[in-house]
């Protein structure tokens, strides 16, 4: 019998080696698969211990304690660390999709609250996170068309030229067979299983194509809104668009994964 995974894991680690010594000397023994199943339960034993250490570093966030010393993302970093070396060690786990869902919302979470200087890049890593898990559901393919200078003390004129400008490029981007949805402050709020609900009716109507569109600095030109099916909110205040990325890839995962009445937590 081998420890509580949050237990020191020594006696753990020797069984597996013992049972690995039995499947070598003797390969053509009858009980060789129940050798190796025997590795596989005692290996989730050392999963779940990483994914413990993983889970308490994402619960402790961006906390420094009593320390002046700011390291903002630092636990998110350790977080990402742990849960990819768990990943990398142990694939066939059982705790795989646990240990890839935490991954993601350490990658967002340090996004999130990253230095500026920092922010964009990992911002990007989280997008590209998303991506890879969302493959499994679906295809994600992200257009970004360049946005406008806009100079400091724009009268309102001139901030509508400039959405006006944005918002050609964005009409030129937009397939003519897909659902379109804008990105609006003033758009319908959903829950997230509502948002999910209504995916999974535009797939069983037929229209499994669909465009999210995210404006520039400052918003999307009424052009834009008025070529949209739905205007969807996610909430009444303003993001960064890279920002509004990560929220959007996230919400639209956790959509899929309520589809499929999978856990998201």
């Amino acid at each position: 019998d081998t420890p509580e995974p949050r237990l020191d894991q020594s006696s753990t680690y020797k069984a597996i080696q013992e049972l690995q010594m039995f499947m070598e000397y003797f390969p053509a023994s009858n009980r060789h698969q129940e050798a190796q199943q025997m590795i596989f339960d005692l290996q989730d034993k050392l999963v779940m211990k990483d994914y413990m250490a993983a889970r308490l570093y994402y619960d402790l966030g961006s906390y420094t304690g009593n320390s002046s010393y700011s390291t903002t993302g630092n636990n998110y970093l350790a977080c990402i660390v742990t849960a990819q070396n768990a990943l990398k060690d142990y694939p066939y786990t059982k705790l795989r999709e646990d240990i890839s869902i935490l991954l993601l919302r350490a990658k967002y979470d340090m996004a999130k609250e990253s230095v500026e200087e920092k922010k964009e890049e990992r911002m990007r890593d989280a997008i590209d996170e998303y991506s890879k898990r969302l493959s499994r559901y679906s295809k994600l393919n992200i257009i970004e068309v360049a946005g406008e200078m806009t100079p400091d003390g724009a009268s309102a004129v001139w901030e509508d030229q400039i959405r006006e400008k944005e918002g050609v490029r964005i009409l030129a981007k937009l397939p003519q067979d897909a659902l379109i949805v804008t990105l609006e402050i003033a758009g319908r709020n959903y829950s997230s299983e509502e948002f999910a609900a209504w995916i999974e009716d535009c797939s069983v109507r037929g229209k499994s194509h669909i465009c999210f569109v995210i404006g520039g600095s400052l918003g999307l030109h009424n052009s834009v809104c008025k070529r949209a099916d739905l205007a969807l909110s996610f909430s009444k205040m303003t993001f960064p668009h890279q920002l509004m990325r990560v929220i959007l890839c996230e919400q639209i995962y956790r959509a899929f994964r309520i589809i499929q009445h999978e856990p998201y937590h």
